[in-house]
């Protein structure tokens, strides 16, 4: 049965992955919009699901440990391995220069919330902080995309955020609603194979005798940041790179605005002082280690991706060794 549930995550994670992409691209293509703002929001949030439903679930049940490890994790993995694994394959290459500036609202939220979580909580007026940015900055982020787009000519000028207006060309709803479908089933079929798959490779991994902090340091923690992976990796292959980088630098932002927000606007979340030692400086290290290869011609090499990835790999078994004085086997 285990090893059923990770074939069949596997193959649901590469069906969803593929779905999540097509739709995103037809979707840029119909509202004129670039394809790193799509997947900045649409796919950012829709990976993000994951991180939102353990992070609400975690907190409402007393465990808030589990909800910041979970976001923490998270967000150091799509940085570190996420990014790194398809670089390794196939370089990734962005040629949108906005990709800076979303890269740079991640580095500041980022800071905001280690600042925040030196305080020992967030507190609801926090969460509402963090969902009021959240809100400003998609708002400016889609108005930048119509001055973009009107100045190319892809959109027609004056255009308001209402809707009053539409694209140069008409919108086919046929293929709009196509899109939206193939993102939903994509969506869906991501945060299913994800759950299947760790469920399986956990009880394998219990089968074996992997310790339990073994297990929580890689198969749980990457579990949420699987969608991720499914996306950037297909995306990758289809050459779409904008997209990929767009949902993995927005999956960071949401994962901070969105998930630790609107948990705390209904849940305070009391921050355990072992995160601030090491885990939230590793966060914020990579947020700043990953611009400047995004600067670099917008491209992250095979060698940057190995750079990554040791630097994930060492993490992970720093923190094992630092958690369970078990040895292995």
């Amino acid at each position: 049965m285990p090893i059923v549930l990770v074939l069949g995550g596997l193959v649901l994670l590469a069906a969803g992955g593929e779905a999540v992409v097509r739709g995103a691209v037809q979707m840029a293509q119909q509202l004129g919009l670039s394809k790193l703002l799509i997947g900045l929001v649409i796919v950012a949030f829709g990976t993000s699901a994951p991180e939102l439903a353990v992070t609400f679930q975690s907190v409402r049940g007393g465990e808030p440990e589990i909800a910041v490890g979970n976001v923490i994790g998270s967000n150091i993995s799509n940085l570190l391995l996420v990014l790194a694994l398809p670089a390794l394959i196939k370089p990734i290459s962005s040629y949108d220069k906005s990709i800076i500036r979303d890269a740079s609202v991640m580095l500041i939220v980022s800071a905001v919330f280690v600042w925040l979580a030196h305080l020992g909580e967030i507190s609801r007026w926090g969460g509402v902080g963090f969902v009021t940015f959240l809100g400003v900055y998609l708002t400016f982020s889609y108005r930048a995309e119509r001055k973009r787009g009107e100045a190319a000519g892809t959109l027609k000028p004056g255009l308001d955020l209402a809707g009053a207006a539409k694209p140069a060309r008409e919108l086919d709803f046929t293929q709009l609603s196509s899109a939206a479908i193939w993102l939903v089933a994509g969506i869906a079929a991501l945060v299913f194979g994800a759950n299947f798959l760790v469920d399986g490779a956990t009880q394998i991994a219990v089968l074996l005798g992997v310790p339990e902090a073994v297990i929580g340091l890689t198969v749980v923690a990457l579990g949420t940041s699987l969608p991720e992976l499914a996306t950037v990796v297909m995306a990758g292959r289809r050459g779409e790179a904008e997209l990929a980088v767009g949902g993995i630098v927005g999956s960071n932002i949401f994962n901070i605005l969105a998930v630790m927000g609107l948990t705390a606007v209904f849940y305070p979340i009391a921050i355990d002082p072992t995160f601030l030692v090491m885990d939230v400086w590793v966060m914020m290290a990579a947020s700043l280690l990953v611009i400047p290869f995004l600067a670099s011609k917008w491209r992250i090499s095979r060698a940057e991706g190995a750079v990554l990835l040791t630097f994930y790999i060492s993490f992970i078994i720093y923190r094992y060794v630092t958690v369970s004085p078990t040895p292995v086997g």
